[in-house]
């Protein structure tokens, strides 16, 4: 959990340095006669007024909108939905910049505009904010894609570890009975082949308790075992 909220502090510390680098190209534009901390100071300043909007459209994209519509396949509900926080997100934004940023980061007097006059602006916002969101939201998807392969892979051998477990509990005791059954008509004969029919069992039971159970069987062994196997066949007769 720690881990996660510093790779998420530092996606947006990384996003502020690279948007306030900006802000200030833009500053220095504006006032290139500032000192150097001034147009910083104003440059980041704006930049973290708007930060917090940013954040909080972007973590309800990804955790609201987009487990609600996408993971539903509810396409156009997501797009108008995405659509609708836009508009929320730019009155918000125009907001910021006219009563926090502009009379105490930029020290001016904002100027309101009509709506028409300022498109460009609103599409360069939208711009701006989906662009970070994008980024995020395919951060998130890419990890719960790859999560989701490792866990259906973790699934695929739960399963065959289990078929395999399954499968010994019926292959063993079924073995070790048939071959105690020869080992008792063998001795009753008295047959010369009843030390080897036992030892042959040793060394299966050996490999089945102590080495059958490893991840990851040599392909001698398992050729040694077949043997032992189709040895103790031979006995039997």
């Amino acid at each position: 959990m720690t881990k996660r909220v510093l790779l998420h502090i530092g996606f947006w510390l990384a996003y502020l340095l690279i948007n306030g680098y900006i802000e200030v190209a833009l500053v220095n534009y504006s006032w290139f006669d500032l000192p150097i901390w001034d147009r910083l100071i104003k440059g980041f300043g704006a930049e973290l007024a708007v930060l917090p909007l940013k954040v909080g459209t972007t973590y309800f994209i990804m955790y609201v909108l987009i487990p609600k519509y996408i993971f539903q396949k509810k396409y156009i509900r997501f797009f108008l939905a995405v659509m609708a926080l836009m508009v929320v997100a730019i009155f918000l934004y125009r907001l910021i910049i006219g009563y926090f940023i502009f009379p105490f980061i930029y020290e001016e007097t904002y100027e309101s505009h009509p709506f028409l006059s300022m498109l460009p602006r609103h599409v360069w916002t939208i711009l701006d904010f989906f662009s970070i969101a994008g980024i995020a939201g395919t951060i998130k998807m890419t990890r719960m894609r790859i999560n989701s392969l490792e866990k259906e892979k973790q699934l695929v051998e739960e399963k065959l570890k289990s078929e395999l477990n399954f499968l010994r509990a019926q292959i063993n005791p079924h073995f070790l009975f048939n071959t105690l059954n020869n080992i008792y008509a063998l001795a009753r004969k008295q047959s010369d082949k009843t030390a080897d029919l036992v030892m042959g069992l040793s060394k299966m039971l050996r490999f089945i308790l102590y080495e059958a159970t490893a991840p990851y069987i040599p392909l001698e062994k398992e050729v040694l075992l077949l043997k032992e196997y189709l040895a103790l066949e031979k006995l039997r007769y």
